[in-house]
């Protein structure tokens, strides 16, 4: 069994041929699909959508490049929405800078950017100003969607881009009291272990297999297999050989047998699995208490066979073995 952990099922994409789309995730062995939440609108549409499908479950909050556009308060919708049973995450949240209003000027203008230190400029001095603020927006949102994930004892799903020191800053303080995973990870090893370090998790996309992610492949094939993830982040990113096309779920599986092509060993999935959470277990990878689901049964949704304790999605409200979704 695959578990797709990042999906964007609710864009217009995949809108005329969604019941298809899933259908060949089934066929593809992805039986269950977290589809994820960008926006308060985004986040209801995925809501909505956890709620008609068994196989989908839904993350919802404010991706970091919406700060701008999301009300004043985005906390009470997101604590409204969370009450669905199919909600099993925050996210995705994080920090982005890699659109900041001064390069974004810059390009119009098709000028060099210059940092307000360097340059006394009126001009670069308002640039720096509207870069400050736009990454203040952010980080308040971050922190605030944080905060509510440890209220409601949910995990994190944490977008990235150009802004590493500033994500990591902010997390240390919630070391111990959530976990998270950093998704669509292009970093470094050295970045990547400081992630498992504060005990959170990275996912891989589809750029594993692009001709120039040797990089990432590398990291991905040190990062040991409890530790990791696999996604698609679709509609983008398809892996070879769809690239340029549509990405789906149904490709979480070039993903994960690209990451490890040595076949699983019995009872050991290598990617995403499903297990009953049991005291042998819980002794070798003890967890917080908000890893159980709601219905506190001892079934969980795993990201790898035999630890319990890794998958920010353990509260996935599904039955592993013949039992109905509710």
């Amino acid at each position: 069994m695959l578990i797709e952990t990042h999906a964007h099922l609710d864009y217009p994409d995949f809108a005329n041929d969604l019941d298809d789309v899933l259908g060949r995730a089934n066929e593809a062995g992805v039986t269950r699909i977290i589809t994820i939440g960008t926006s308060i609108e985004s986040s209801r549409r995925a809501v909505d959508l956890a709620e008609k499908y068994s196989s989908v479950y839904a993350v919802i909050g404010v991706h970091p490049t919406y700060a701008e556009k999301a009300g004043e308060d985005v906390i009470t919708p997101l604590r409204e929405l969370a009450k669905s049973p199919r909600v099993v995450a925050i996210g995705e949240t994080g920090l982005d800078y890699h659109h900041l209003p001064s390069v974004e000027a810059a390009k119009q203008k098709n000028v060099q950017v210059f940092s307000a230190l360097q340059s006394g400029t009126e001009e670069q001095l308002e640039a720096s100003i509207e870069d400050g603020a736009y990454k203040s927006k952010q980080i308040d949102l971050f922190e605030e969607q944080l905060d509510l994930a440890i209220e409601l004892h949910l995990n994190v799903v944490i977008h990235q881009r150009d802004a590493w020191d500033d994500t990591l800053e902010i997390m240390k303080p919630y070391a111990g009291k959530l976990r998270g995973v950093f998704h669509c990870f292009g970093g470094t090893l050295e970045q990547a272990n400081e992630v498992l370090d504060l005990d959170h998790l990275v996912s891989f996309t589809g750029i594993v297999t692009f001709k120039n992610g040797a990089s990432v492949r590398e990291v991905a094939a040190k990062v040991p297999s409890w530790k990791f993830m696999v996604e698609t982040d679709c509609p983008y990113l398809a892996p070879v050989p769809f690239r340029g096309k549509r990405c789906e779920p149904a490709h979480t599986r070039i993903v994960a047998e690209t990451k490890s092509p040595r076949p699983p060993r019995k009872r050991r999935r290598t990617f995403l699995g499903s297990t009953a959470y049991d005291k042998s277990q819980r002794d070798r990878h003890p967890h917080p208490p908000h890893c159980y689901r709601r219905d506190r049964t001892r079934h969980l949704v795993l990201c790898r066979a035999g630890h319990a304790a890794s998958h920010p999605y353990q509260r996935a409200r599904t039955k592993i073995s013949g039992s109905r979704s509710r």
